[in-house]
Parts: C-alpha cells; sequence; structure tokens
C-alpha cells in the first residue's frame, strides 16, 4: 500500500527545516512505501526526494478563511492514499499498522477528544472549536463533498469564519469522520512524556495552548530531540 505524504509551506512562519525534518522522520520510522509532497510558494532548500508543487493549484480566489487551501486537496489532485500533515506536528510512531488496518475506507480528521466531551459541547456553544486538521486522511475524492460545500456557500463561509477548522466544526461535523480516540494530542495541552508517549501525532498548534503555547521550534527537552533526532 502506497500513501501519499501532503504538507503546505507558505510565507515565512515555517522554515524549510521543518519540511525537512518530517520528511526524514518518516523515512527513518515508516515502515510502508510513500511519496511525499510539498504545496509551496518557496522550495527553496527542500530535502531534493520531496515532490514540489505550486501552492496556487491549491489557492481559492479572494478566501478569507485561513488553511481553506487543504481542502482543494480533496478535489482529486493527488490521487490514491492521502495523509495531509500541518508542519507543527512530530511523527513519534510508525504510521502504517493504523493505516493499513484502516485501509482509507474513509476520510478522516482529529477530534480533540483529550478533552471532556461534554465540556466541548458546552463551549462549542460558545464558539469553540474541537476538530481539527493537521492530520488528514482520505482516498481519491473522498472528502470532495466537504470542497462542494465550501464552493457552494463559499461567500457565507469566508464572511462567518476566520479559519478552516472553525469552518467543518460549525458547519459539517455531524458529517466528517475522525481517527480514533488518543490518534493525536497537542503538546500545549499535555506535555508529560509518560502520559502521551504512545501517541503518534504530537501537534504544537498553539490554538489549544492553557496560556501562550509554544511553537515546534521552541520544545524543549524529549520534545526537542523527538523533532530534531534524525538531522
Amino acid at each position: 500500500m502506497n500513501v501519499n505524504f501532503i504538507v503546505l509551506k507558505w510565507g515565512t512562519k515555517y522554515g524549510p527545516e521543518y519540511v525537512n525534518r518530517l520528511y526524514k522522520t518518516l523515512c527513518n520510522i515508516y515502515s510502508g512505501q510513500f511519496s511525499f509532497y510539498c504545496f509551496t510558494d518557496n522550495h527553496k532548500n527542500l530535502h531534493g526526494d520531496i515532490i514540489i508543487k505550486d501552492i496556487s493549484l491549491l489557492r481559492p480566489p479572494g478566501t478569507t478563511c485561513f488553511t481553506v487551501e487543504k481542502i482543494f486537496l480533496f478535489d482529486g489532485i493527488v490521487e490514491g492514499n492521502n495523509v495531509l500533515l500541518d508542519l507543527d506536528i512530530v511523527v513519534t510512531k510508525d504510521l502504517y499498522p493504523y493505516l493499513a488496518d484502516y485501509n482509507f475506507k474513509e476520510g478522516r480528521f482529529i477530534i480533540n477528544d483529550w478533552a471532556d466531551p461534554h465540556y466541548c459541547e458546552v463551549e462549542a456553544k460558545m464558539g469553540a472549536c474541537y476538530i481539527n486538521s493537521s492530520f488528514v486522511t482520505w482516498k481519491d475524492t473522498q472528502l470532495k463533498y466537504v470542497l462542494d460545500f465550501y464552493l457552494k456557500h463559499k461567500k457565507v463561509i469566508d464572511f462567518k469564519y476566520e479559519d478552516l477548522d472553525t469552518f467543518l466544526f460549525q458547519a459539517m461535523r455531524k458529517q466528517l469522520h475522525y481517527h480514533p480516540y488518543r490518534t493525536a494530542m497537542s503538546y500545549n495541552f499535555n506535555n508529560d512524556y509518560d502520559e502521551i508517549n504512545d501517541i503518534p501525532i504530537l501537534m504544537f498548534n498553539t490554538s489549544h495552548a492553557k496560556n501562550s503555547g509554544v511553537e515546534l521550534h521552541q520544545a524543549q527537552g524529549w520534545a526537542a530531540e523527538l523533532w530534531r533526532k534524525y538531522d
């Protein structure tokens, strides 16, 4: 089973080391066959074996919904078994056993299951979001219905929602499928190694921070060692 790992990189927030370290980690710990794609506006200093694509292929005209570029991948622009990964994550374990067992039978997103579900719903009524697109899996056009919904309601979505995850949560959460419990964890919610060392996707998105949060390049100790392990 071949898998396409896909990342998006634009602007200056994340340097090429974010892409290269994620690629090298997968080269060393992923036990299956894979290709690695980077959609970007600047391919300088990226590893030579990474497949480079122009991110303008995913750019909807006039959108204000942050990272909505992701869902333009759902139109079959890369065929096969696809895994979209945010750059601000660390993959800690071999993903092949999970992906092979799941066999891409449906598109899946992250649900923030580290928080109490009842509390999540209470927070949702006040505008909170507990869906995350840092690790999305799908085959071919399984998730095209998400893109179709966005295109049909683009003006309203761009007006109401500042980012993709909030749009997905508020408008589509009952139509989506999710990765199993403890597939992913936010480092900025829990960074206790003894509690989270068995979780394969470790996210550093600061939206889940209790205070200001830590970006991946600011991490210390065991998290920093994992990120830099294959330099």
